[in-house]
C-alpha cells in the first residue's frame, strides 16, 4: 500500500512510498493484547516487537472487499504451490 501524501498536511509522509508497520504486544497487559503500530517500525518503549512489515489492503477498483488493511512481512515466504497468474484463490 501506497501513501498518497497529498491528501495529508503532512511534509513528513513523502508521496507513493510504502507504508511501514510493526505489530507489537502490550508488555503490561497481562491479556496479551497486540496492536498495530501504522506507519512506525518500532514498538513504543516497554512495548514488544512481534513483526516489523508493511501495510496491504484492498485496491481501490475491487468491489466487494475487506476495507481492513493488514500489517505484513516484508519479506513473505510463499506457498510451494503457489501458481502464476489469476486463479480462483482469495486476494489480499
Amino acid at each position: 500500500m501506497e501513501l498518497d501524501a497529498s491528501t495529508y498536511a503532512f511534509d513528513s509522509f513523502a508521496a507513493y512510498q510504502e507504508i511501514s508497520c510493526a505489530h507489537c504486544t502490550v508488555s503490561s497487559d497481562s491479556m496479551g493484547s497486540h496492536f498495530v503500530n501504522y506507519g512506525r517500525r518500532d514498538c513504543p518503549a516497554g512495548d514488544t516487537l512481534v513483526l516489523q512489515g508493511r501495510v496491504i489492503g484492498n485496491w481501490y477498483t475491487h468491489t466487494g472487499t475487506a476495507t481492513n488493511n493488514m500489517c505484513v512481512e516484508s519479506t513473505p515466504s510463499n506457498l510451494a504451490t503457489n501458481t502464476a497468474g489469476s486463479s480462483s484463490s482469495a486476494r489480499v
